[in-house]
C-alpha cells in the first residue's frame, strides 16, 4: 500500500446555507506563539482550517458524537467567514504545527460575531500517524477517519471547560495508507464507513516519532 492523492481527502464537508437563515461568524486565525510585552501584532495563519462542530455525548453512534457542521480555510491575510444556521457550536481552528483552539457559542437567527484565535506552537513537537484502512470484501469503499482530542474551549462568558472536538479528519480509500502530523498528546480515532460498525481506538502521538493506525472492517 501506498499514498495517492487521489485516494485520500482531507475533510469536512461544506454545507450551504441561504442568506436568510445563516447566521454569520468571522474572524482572524494569527500565530500567538511570540507575544511580547507590550503586545505587538501577531503574523496571521493562512490556511488554517476553522469548522463549526456539534456535540452530543448519547448518540447511538460515536461517529456522531461529535459532527463537523462546516468549515473553512484562512485567506492570506488569516481571516475567515462561516454562515451556519443558528445553534451551539464549538468554534476549532487548527493549523499544521500548532496546537489547536476552541471557542463556543450560541447564536440565534439574524446574529454576526467575531470569533478570533491565536495559535501556539506545538511544544514539544509533533509527531505524525500513518493511518492504513482495511474493507474487506469492497475494494471501492472508503472510510472517514476522525482525530478526536479533549481540549479546553471558551464560553460566551469567557470560562474555560473540557470538550472533545476533532482536530483533524480524512476519507481514505480501501487499502491505502495516509500519514498526518498531529501536536503530542492522546487521541481517539473514530472510523466509519457505510453499512458497517464503526471502529474507535485511542492512539499516543509521540514527539517527532511516527505511530501506526490499522483500521480493519470485516
Amino acid at each position: 500500500s501506498g499514498n495517492s492523492g487521489k485516494d485520500y481527502i482531507l475533510k469536512p464537508t461544506i454545507k450551504v446555507r441561504t442568506e436568510s437563515e445563516a447566521v454569520i461568524v468571522q474572524g482572524t486565525v494569527t500565530d500567538d506563539s511570540l507575544l511580547t510585552d507590550p503586545p505587538t501584532a501577531s503574523a496571521p495563519l493562512a490556511g488554517s482550517l476553522v469548522t463549526a462542530q456539534t456535540t452530543e455525548e448519547l448518540a447511538d453512534d460515536p461517529k456522531d458524537e461529535v459532527v463537523i457542521e462546516t468549515g473553512t480555510i484562512a485567506a492570506d491575510d488569516g481571516e475567515y467567514a462561516l454562515f451556519i444556521a443558528p445553534g451551539t457550536y464549538n468554534f476549532v481552528a487548527t493549523s499544521l504545527g500548532y496546537d489547536p483552539a476552541c471557542v463556543t457559542s450560541t447564536l440565534s437567527s439574524g446574529d454576526s460575531a467575531v470569533i478570533d484565535f491565536g495559535l501556539v506552537e506545538n511544544d514539544p513537537l509533533s509527531g505524525t500517524v500513518s493511518v492504513e484502512v482495511t474493507i474487506t470484501g469492497n475494494d471501492e469503499q472508503y472510510a472517514t477517519v476522525d482525530f478526536r482530542r479533549e481540549i479546553d474551549c471558551i464560553d460566551d462568558d469567557l470560562n474555560a471547560f473540557s470538550t472533545w472536538v476533532t482536530v483533524a479528519t480524512i476519507n481514505i480509500a480501501n487499502n491505502i495508507s495516509a500519514t498526518l502530523n498531529l501536536p503530542v498528546g492522546g487521541y481517539e480515532v473514530i472510523a466509519s464507513s457505510y453499512g458497517l460498525e464503526t471502529q474507535v481506538q485511542p492512539v499516543i502521538v509521540v514527539s517527532e516519532q511516527d505511530t501506526p493506525v490499522e483500521i480493519t472492517f470485516d
